[in-house]
C-alpha cells in the first residue's frame, strides 16, 4: 500500500548554491485562446488521451507537476521529453485508469494581453496502490491553430479508498465541555479512528499501555508507556491540521504541545499580532473555522479562539503543557521512543511516525549581538518577547529590522505615543495589501470549498507561481511610483518588484505586506536609518558606523528566528537523526521546497510548517503516506 516514492526517481534533497528561483525553467504562453472555441470538446478530447500521453501531447517547454498521485513525493519535471519520460516510467509503475473529464470545468484562463490558455479538470485511480486522484490539464493551440497542447500537466493524490476521507470529517455527535470528550463518547469516529479527550488524559488513541519504572536524575519515576502509530510534536496550526488529517483517516495519533491551551501560539505573541491574510484563507481543515462574525484580518485572540474551539468540536487528541525532552530510533524495528515531560510527569511514547511541528520560522529567536550591551541604560529584548509598547509610552523606542514583525511593533509604538526609529540593513520587498486582496478574494471566498480553492493555489510549479504573481504585483506597482518615491525619500530602501515565492519559501518572511505603517514611514512619522548599520550600545542608545547615535529607552530586535526545522530534530534526536532527516525550507532543483511536507531519508521523520494555507494543504499528503504505511503492515 505504500505510497512512498519510486527507487527509480530518489529524492533531490540538496540545496543549490545558487538562486534555484532565478534559473527554473517555465514560461507564460505566448499565444491566446481562440474567441470561438467549444471548450468543453476540446478539454474531453484531451482528458481523453489520458494515461497513453506521449512527447507529441506536450508543448516543447511543458511541466508537469506531481503531488503525491504517482511519485508518492511532490516533484516537478521540465520539458516535453524529460515529461514524456517520467511519465511513461511512472505510468507502468502506478497503473493510472479509469480517467473521467470534470463536466463544466473547463475554462478560459488569462495571464496578460496576449496570453492565455485553457484549463480543465479530471479524475482518475491508480491500480499500485489503489488510490483515487485528480489532474488538471493546462491546453494552448499548436503553433499552427490546428490542434492541442498540453502546456501544464498537474496531479493529485486525493484519497485511499475504503479508508477514510482525509478532506471530510464529521465531529464527534457528543457535546465537549472544557475541552474535554466525555468518557462514553471515547469509541470509533465515522472513518474508523478512536476519538480521545481534548487535553490528553486519556488513552484511548494508543494502541498499547503499559506500566514502567525508570530512574530520573537519581529518583524513581513510574510512568506508562503509550504507543501511537504517530506523534505530532508542536500544536500550533500545523499540529492540529495534521492531527485533524490523521484522525479523519483513523490513525492512531497524538499531539504533543508545550502551552498550556489550544491557540497559545497565537495568544501569547505580541498584543497587535494579526493575519495580513483575509479571513476565508485562514480556515483550518473540514470547515469555515471563522465564521462571518469574525473579522476580515484576524488578530491572535480571534486565531487562538478559532484553533481552540475547532480542536474541541473535532475533539484532537491533544497533550498540552507537555514537552519532549529527547528521543531515540531503533533502526532493527524502524520505532522512534520519546521521553515526554507531560504535566511534569515523566511518561514515555513510542511510535512508527514523528511529526515535527514546531514551528518553523517562529521557534528560535535570531537576535545579532552589538558591543557594550551591559552599558545601555534601557530594555533589549526579542520580538519574540514583545507584548505591548504600554510601558515605554512617551519614550522613544529603535526597532531593529523592517520585515512584517518590524513594521507591527514600530506601528504599535507609534500609537502608543512613543518616538520611532526603525533601523534598516538591506533593501525591503513591500506588497501593499490591497494588492493581494482581489487575488484572495477571487479565490478564497465562500462561494468555493476552501479545498478546491487549495487545488488552485498550491498545485501549480513554482516558476509558474512566481510569473504569474509577478505579472500582477509589478503592474500594479509600476501605476503608484510616488508610493514608493514617499518612501525612498525617507530614507526607506524600498523593493516593490520582489520576489513572493522566494518570501514564503525560500526565505520564510523578510518582507512586509503594508497594513498601513508605510504611509506613516513616507510622512516622517515612523523615522528611519538605514545608511549606515548598528554597530554598539552607548548608555542612552545605539551608535551606528558612521559614528551617529540614535537616543532610545528600548530597544527590540525584531531580526527573525530560525526557520529550518532540522535544528529542532537535532536537540530532540541528535545530529545522526537530524543528519539524514536533511534541511526544511529552501528550494531544490526542481523548484521544491526542501524537506518539508514529503518523506526524507529518514524513515518515519515529517516537516511541516508555514503559513495557514500551507499547514492546511500539505497536512493531507503527510496524513495519507503515514496512513498508507500503516496499511502495509
Amino acid at each position: 500500500m505504500a505510497i512512498f516514492p519510486a527507487k527509480s526517481l530518489p529524492l533531490l534533497s540538496k540545496k543549490p548554491k545558487k538562486s534555484i528561483l532565478e534559473r527554473l525553467p517555465g514560461k507564460l504562453p505566448t499565444s491566446r485562446i481562440p474567441a470561438v472555441l467549444d471548450i468543453e470538446s476540446v478539454a474531453k478530447s484531451m482528458v481523453e488521451r489520458f494515461p497513453a500521453l506521449t512527447k507529441e501531447c506536450f508543448t516543447e517547454d511543458a511541466l508537469w507537476r506531481d503531488s503525491y498521485a504517482l511519485t508518492g513525493t511532490f516533484r516537478t519535471f521540465y520539458f516535453d521529453t524529460n515529461v514524456a519520460q517520467q511519465w511513461l516510467v511512472l505510468r507502468e509503475h502506478r497503473q493510472p485508469t479509469s480517467e473521467e473529464y470534470i463536466a463544466g470545468s473547463g475554462k478560459i484562463i488569462s495571464t496578460g494581453p496576449e496570453s492565455s490558455y485553457l484549463e480543465c479538470k479530471f479524475r482518475f485511480t491508480t491500480k499500485n496502490p489503489v488510490t483515487e486522484c485528480s489532474g488538471f490539464l493546462s491546453l494552448v493551440p499548436t503553433p499552427s491553430g490546428d490542434g492541442w497542447r498540453i502546456w501544464i500537466l498537474r496531479t493529485v493524490l486525493e484519497q485511499l479508498p475504503g479508508h477514510g476521507n482525509v478532506d471530510i470529517y464529521q465531529p464527534p455527535s457528543s457535546p465537549i465541555s472544557n475541552g474535554i470528550l466525555p468518557e462514553q463518547s471515547r469509541d470509533h469516529g465515522q472513518n474508523g479512528n478512536r476519538v480521545s479527550m481534548m487535553n490528553g488524559n486519556g488513552d484511548s488513541h494508543g494502541h498499547q499501555i503499559s506500566d514502567n519504572t525508570a530512574d530520573t536524575n537519581g529518583t524513581s519515576a513510574k510512568f506508562k508507556t503509550q504507543h501511537f502509530h504517530a506523534v505530532v510534536i508542536g500544536g500550533g496550526q500545523a499540529g492540529l491540521c495534521t492531527g485533524g488529517r490523521l484522525q479523519a483517516l483513523g490513525v492512531s495519533y497524538v499531539v504533543i504541545e508545550k502551552n498550556a491551551e489550544v491557540g497559545d501560539a497565537w495568544r501569547l505573541r505580541y498584543e497587535s499580532a494579526r493575519l495580513h491574510t483575509i479571513r476565508e484563507y485562514s480556515h483550518l481543515p473540514f470547515d469555515r473555522t471563522f465564521g462571518p462574525s469574525y473579522p476580515e484580518y484576524l488578530g491572535k485572540e480571534d486565531l487562538a479562539k478559532g484553533h481552540r474551539e475547532w480542536a474541541q468540536k473535532y475533539g484532537i487528541n491533544i497533550w498540552l503543557s507537555s514537552t519532549v525532552t529527547s528521543g531515540q530510533w531503533d533502526q532493527k524495528t524502524g520505532l522512534y521512543t520519546l521521553a515526554v515531560n507531560r504535566k511534569d510527569t515523566p511518561t514515555v511514547i513510542t511510535a512508527k511516525h514523528v511529526v515535527i511541528a514546531t514551528g518553523a520560522g517562529s521557534q528560535t529567536p535570531v537576535m545579532p549581538l552589538l558591543a557594550n550591551k551591559d552599558k545601555f541604560r534601557g530594555q533589549v529584548l526579542h520580538s519574540a518577547d514583545y507584548s505591548t509598547a504600554e510601558p515605554w509610552k512617551g519614550k522613544a523606542g529603535i526597532v531593529l529590522g523592517t520585515a512584517n514583525t518590524a513594521h507591527d511593533v514600530a506601528d504599535d509604538m507609534y500609537e502608543t505615543g512613543m518616538t520611532v526609529t526603525m533601523v534598516q540593513r538591506s533593501r525591503t520587498f513591500v506588497l501593499p495589501l490591497e494588492y493581494i486582496e482581489e487575488r484572495y478574494h477571487t479565490l478564497y471566498n465562500t462561494k468555493l470549498p476552501t479545498e478546491a480553492s487549495d487545488r488552485i493555489m498550491f498545485t501549480n510549479p513554482v516558476s509558474i507561481s512566481r510569473l504569474t504573481s509577478a505579472n500582477t504585483f509589478h503592474a500594479m506597482a509600476r501605476a503608484q511610483p510616488e508610493r514608493w518615491d514617499a518612501l525612498e525619500r525617507a530614507g526607506f530602501k524600498v523593493d516593490p518588484y520582489g520576489d513572493i515565492q522566494d518570501a514564503i519559501n525560500v526565505r520564510l518572511g523578510g518582507h512586509y505586506i503594508d497594513v498601513g505603517t508605510s504611509a506613516k514611514i513616507s510622512k516622517g512619522w515612523i523615522k528611519v536609518k538605514s545608511d549606515a548599520a548598528a554597530v554598539s550600545f552607548y548608555e542612552q542608545g545605539l551608535e551606528f558606523a558612521d559614528g551617529t547615535k540614535v537616543e532610545a529607552d528600548v530597544v527590540v530586535f525584531a531580526t527573525g528566528f530560525l526557520g529550518n526545522l532540522r535544528n529542532h530534530v537535532e536537540q530532540i534526536f541528535g545530529k545522526d537523526i537530524a543528519d539524514r532527516g536533511g534541511d526544511c525550507f529552501g528550494l531544490n532543483e526542481e523548484g521544491e521546497i526542501l524537506g518539508a511536507f514529503k518523506p526524507v531519508p529518514q524513515p518515519g521523520l515529517w516537516y511541516i510548517g508555514g503559513a495557514l494555507g500551507h499547514a492546511r494543504w500539505y497536512s493531507r499528503f503527510l496524513a495519507l503516506s503515514i496512513k498508507a504505511d500503516e496499511l502495509d503492515e
